[in-house]
């Protein structure tokens, strides 16, 4: 996992597609529409969603084969907890058209993280992780963004 503020992402994605992943996160603003965004085909790509954070209990366990995510809110905050994949159970076998595996809870993580706007997480397929935690009691909805960048453009 990598974690810093979005004006260093630069430093940690593929050169190959750089230019184009920092002029997409440049563009990122409160009023994008949820959905898929392009950033070069099949390799990178970003989704924007909103949703309503949850308790942690009810947060699911979630890892990928074949894309790094790199995680960043664009309104609001949500916590990310991260798990050791191999220590994990399987809850929901992988659905290869999806990318995701669903992890049974049980294991405690390694490392939690908290995501504001202006910061950015970045995780690995060995790394499982529970997005939405909420921060507040009233649970409140988070508009962000999630960059989908293919595991070998790393090797």
């Amino acid at each position: 996992m990598i974690t810093g503020r979005l004006e260093k992402l630069g430093r940690y994605v593929p050169a190959k597609y750089k230019t184009e992943i920092l002029q997409w996160v440049e563009s990122v603003n409160k009023d994008m529409k949820e959905g898929d965004y392009l950033i070069a085909g099949e390799e990178v790509y970003a989704r924007v969603l909103s949703y309503r954070t949850k308790k942690e209990i009810d947060c699911k366990i979630e890892a990928h084969d074949r894309y790094i995510d790199i995680q960043s809110v664009i309104c609001g905050a949500e916590g990310i907890q991260v798990y050791e994949r191999e220590a994990l159970e399987t809850e929901q076998a992988y659905d290869p058209q999806r990318d995701v595996t669903f992890y049974k809870k049980g294991q405690r993580p390694y490392l939690g993280v908290n995501v504001e706007e202006g910061c950015f997480v970045m995780l690995f397929p060995e790394e499982a992780h529970q997005p939405e935690i909420s921060f507040q009691e009233d649970y409140p909805e988070i508009k962000k963004f999630v960059i989908k960048i293919k595991e070998e453009l790393y090797e």
